[in-house]
């Protein structure tokens, strides 16, 4: 028994090696829970904060450019805790239209662009309604792609909200890049709406 003694097995020390392999992974998986559920949050106050800007613009029942400006800056406070101002962002606000076929006996018969106004950070991307500032209405007409499952009628209009911001991730990493992908940086959120008093008469740049 003595002889046999120094080839028994110790185990001591197996518990210390084993959480020193393992503690890389757990540290990895926790920052990617982590990171997730951040990146998850930010998309939900922002969805919320597109809706939150599409509402206080039909509330009115017409609107300025310094109306649309002061409302697109409360993104800072609708969307809190998440850190997104119009620095980070950037808040586009659309009119679309059908006219109606019998006023000034208008002959164009298609939904349209009547105005657009941006506010915030540029480069940060482009509205999916393509607008011409100057053009006609045929210039600024809206492809079926871009109706959004909207049926225009005539005299119909609709106000969409378009919000891009950029989202600072937590950590850098390839975990985290495989579980939100490499594009998490860029958020995009579209919220559209009819007035709630009627269609807007005046385009914002006509008001003073």
């Amino acid at each position: 028994m003595r002889i046999s003694r120094p080839f028994r097995k110790d185990n001591s020390g197996v518990a210390a090696i084993e959480f020193a392999l393992m503690l890389p992974l757990l540290v990895l998986l926790f920052l990617g829970c982590a990171e997730g559920s951040q990146y998850i949050y930010a998309n939900q106050k922002l969805k919320s904060s597109t809706y939150n800007i599409l509402n206080l613009v039909n509330m009115q029942e017409n609107v300025s450019v310094a109306q649309l400006q002061a409302i697109a800056g409360v993104i800072s406070e609708v969307s809190r805790p998440v850190n997104v101002d119009l620095s980070t962002a950037k808040v586009i606000v659309t009119a679309m239209q059908r006219d109606l076929a019998n006023k000034n006996n208008s002959q164009f018969k298609k939904a349209y662009v009547h105005w657009q106004e941006e506010f915030g950070a540029s480069g940060l991307g482009e509205s999916q309604f393509a607008y011409a500032s100057g053009g006609s209405k045929e210039d600024n007409a809206l492809p079926e792609s871009a109706l959004n499952g909207f049926s225009f009628a005539e005299g119909d209009q609709i106000i969409a909200v378009e919000i891009f911001a950029k989202y600072d991730p937590l950590i850098e990493s390839e975990v985290t890049d495989s579980l939100l992908g490499t594009d998490r940086s860029m958020m995009y959120f579209l919220a559209s709406a009819r007035p709630r008093k009627g269609a807007f008469q005046f385009k914002p740049d006509e008001i003073r």
